[in-house]
């Protein structure tokens, strides 16, 4: 790696609901990065000054979804943020809704 970006933050389980809403968010938006990379290294033409190994391409696609995964750590505004603040609203919707169930009268 060619510069140090930091901490990844977030790898351990969050305890709360909008923890864990936040978590697979953020994991989503990797996924979604990651899927980029891939779509650009496949614009650029084989060859160049080294041969490929076999694993040249093992290494390139987990240096590409480590890369992905931080950067979906740390961009503010963005996809995962918007769906994360979305689906939040949802949840509270949802949460402030009375309960339709039948009580239990004993």
């Amino acid at each position: 790696m060619m510069t140090e970006i930091g901490p990844v933050q977030g790898r351990e389980a969050p305890s709360t609901e909008a923890g864990r809403l936040r978590q697979a968010t953020r994991q989503l938006e990797g996924v979604f990065i990651s899927q980029l990379y891939k779509a650009m290294r496949a614009t650029v033409p084989e060859g160049g000054l080294l041969e490929s190994s076999p694993g040249q391409d093992v290494f390139t696609a987990m240096f590409d979804e480590q890369m992905a995964d931080a950067l979906a750590q740390r961009l503010k505004g963005s996809i995962g943020d918007q769906l994360f603040a979305q689906m939040q609203r949802a949840i509270e919707r949802q949460n402030a809704r009375p309960a339709t169930g039948e009580e239990n009268s004993a």
